[in-house]
């Protein structure tokens, strides 16, 4: 039973896995900019509205495990959102326009991807690793988890 509620929570939570990926990269980057504060207000933004959202899917609506996966996949998209909504305000603040934004990752896409490649190779391994630790723990049984 334990193991049948583990792969249906994965089997929803991996489809915020993009958002997820997504927001890692968002928080980096506000850190990168000298702009701490963005990635604590996302970060309890986020896990505010997850919390919210657990209760009224899980408790409200009774929809157990489903309920708690959704809720974590509709709280990683807003947080991306929200994050996203930041990094425009930011871009706007210091005067740098979607043009400029073109030209230059404009022939330089190919050495990004290859700059990036550890830290892109690192957070799926990340995922890849919570995923993998609540299967082992739901086949250990329902007391592990």
């Amino acid at each position: 039973a334990v193991l049948e509620q583990a792969r249906r929570f994965l089997e929803i939570r991996w489809l915020s896995a993009p958002a997820s990926l997504a927001n890692l990269v968002l928080l980096g980057w506000l850190l990168g900019v000298q702009y701490a504060r963005a990635p604590v207000i996302l970060l309890v933004v986020g896990n505010i509205l997850n919390i919210v959202l657990d209760v009224w899917l899980v408790m409200g609506l009774h929809m157990n495990v489903q309920g708690a996966a959704l809720a974590t996949v509709i709280a990683e998209y807003a947080t991306l959102l929200i994050g996203l909504l930041m990094v425009r305000k930011i871009l706007k603040l210091r005067g740098i326009s979607g043009e400029m934004l073109k030209t230059a990752w404009r022939g330089n896409f190919r050495r990004l991807l290859a700059l990036n490649r550890d830290i892109m190779l690192r957070s799926l391994l990340l995922q890849l690793c919570f995923g993998a630790i609540t299967v082992l723990g739901a086949r250990l049984g329902s007391d592990i988890i």
